[in-house]
Parts: structure tokens; sequence; C-alpha cells
């Protein structure tokens, strides 16, 4: 593994984490409507 690799793998983990933390903290409502498209209540508010 190169020092750039190196780089990258031990800069990216942290990111990563903290994006799988704040998608649901500040992104839920989005996420919720597009884990739940298709079903009864999300057809009377078609985006």
């Amino acid at each position: 593994m190169t020092t750039l690799q190196a780089i990258g793998v031990f800069a990216g983990i942290p990111v990563l984490v903290l994006l799988v933390i704040a998608l649901p903290l500040y992104g839920g409502s989005w996420f919720r409507r597009l884990t739940r498209r298709g079903t009864g209540p999300d057809r009377s508010h078609p985006s």
C-alpha cells in the first residue's frame, strides 16, 4: 500500500462514520420519504 492509499483509507473511514451518523440526524425526513416511496401515505404527496 502506498502512502497516498494509506492516507486515503485513514481519512475516508472517519468521513464515512460521520456520514452514517449525520444522515439519520439531518436527513432523516427525506431518507424516510425515500425508503417509504410507493406506500399509501406518500401517494397523496407526489414529489
